[in-house]
């Protein structure tokens, strides 16, 4: 595990972005639940930036809702992903939601994803905040502290792929006339 982390990071650092104003991929604080980062990119202006980011939004969240600022500078969506955890040879998946926005100025972007919520259920019938969710665990007698972390360290390892195939579909822009809306 830990050389999967530790290469993950190297994949990361030596992508086509670079951090300006890193707040932190991670969360800020202990118990914080909050993603913020901000991306330079190179030789890639606001509208390219604005254009992928309604792609990748499209394509990963398999949405075209979003939430658009009337000015072109911010998108905001509604973000799904599964989280794999594994502990003691069992394997949990479990759905979270979040909100995901992107804040776009010349060749940067602001990336905050907060709000996050796992559901219980495939469906997403059963939901609670991420933070009420992982305080719960942790009340659980002898592995309940280990599992919570085991969550969050997951959580973390997909807010960083998460970010990654981000980075990955802004330097890389494929046609995105179909996704125009």
């Amino acid at each position: 595990m830990m050389k999967a982390s530790i290469t993950l990071l190297f994949i990361i650092c030596s992508l086509n972005f670079y951090a300006q104003e890193n707040k932190g991929i991670m969360p800020n604080d202990k118990d914080a639940l909050v993603y913020d980062t901000v991306l330079v990119f190179k030789n890639i202006d606001s509208i390219a930036i604005y254009n992928s980011t309604k792609m990748f939004i499209a394509q990963e969240f398999k949405t075209k809702e979003c939430y658009v600022d009337l000015r072109g500078k911010a998108i905001a969506s509604n973000g799904h992903s599964y989280i794999d955890t594994e502990y003691q040879s069992i394997t949990i998946n479990e759905l979270c939601t979040f909100d995901f926005s992107v804040y776009i100025k010349n060749d940067k972007c602001r990336i905050v994803i907060k709000d996050i919520k796992v559901s219980s259920s495939e469906n997403g019938l059963i939901s609670t905040d991420l933070e009420s969710y992982l305080a719960n665990l942790k009340k659980i007698p002898f592995t309940g502290k280990k599992m919570a972390s085991k969550i969050k360290s997951s959580l973390n390892d997909g807010v960083l792929k998460l970010l990654s195939r981000y980075s990955d579909c802004i330097a890389n822009p494929q046609n995105d006339d179909m996704f125009n809306f």
